[in-house]
């Protein structure tokens, strides 16, 4: 299954974004060592013969008034439907989005935790972007013999936790909007009927 990709060169998917992931390495490599020099600056990290001088650390100074004029607290969610028809179905559905985007904003403190530290990337090394990272734990269950049920579902339960910059529960708000679409087709299919 080897197939072209870019150059000439007949080589697999799998080389051929290994190679791409190796050359964004490459590309943004010096970008971070100058962030990684930034970020030491700012934490006012010194070796012993540095901490002997004193220094008045003006960038840390300058972060710490920016900050609350570019984030200064969780923003309220705005859901609206584009064309402002008298649909009920897609004022409903924006209503219940809108609500539970609300509620998982100010429910779980993580997101603005995570707003926080993306504010403070891009003031010190430049770019700030919040990172997802969703790591399945995969259990597998196996089948359980009752009364009522003669043959037990077997299979793979998904639990998730999420790594990285954002600590966010990815998965527990998927869920939330998996259950609110399937509440919104449920109130499709009544009113069609």
């Amino acid at each position: 299954m080897a197939e072209t990709y870019g150059d000439e060169v007949e080589q697999s998917p799998g080389q051929y974004w290994h190679a791409q992931l190796e050359q964004a390495q490459k590309f943004f490599d010096k970008w971070q060592t100058r962030g990684k020099k930034v970020v030491r600056r700012y934490r006012d990290e010194r070796d012993g013969t540095e901490s002997l001088k004193k220094k008045f650390n003006i960038l840390w100074s300058n972060i710490q008034v920016m900050q609350p004029s570019l984030y200064g607290r969780a923003a309220k969610p705005e859901v609206s439907r584009r064309y402002m028809d008298q649909d009920v179905i897609g004022r409903l559905a924006s209503t219940m989005l809108e609500r539970t985007i609300e509620y998982e904003v100010e429910q779980f403190p993580d997101f603005d935790a995570a707003m926080r530290g993306v504010v403070e990337d891009r003031l010190l090394p430049g770019r700030g972007i919040a990172w997802v990272r969703y790591a399945p734990n995969v259990v597998t269950q196996e089948p359980q013999e009752s009364p009522e049920q003669e043959v037990a579902e077997e299979g793979a339960q998904i639990t998730g936790k999420t790594e990285g910059s954002l600590k966010m529960q990815f998965s527990r708000i998927v869920g939330r909007l998996q259950q609110a679409v399937q509440v919104l087709i449920l109130i499709v299919l009544l009113t069609r009927w």
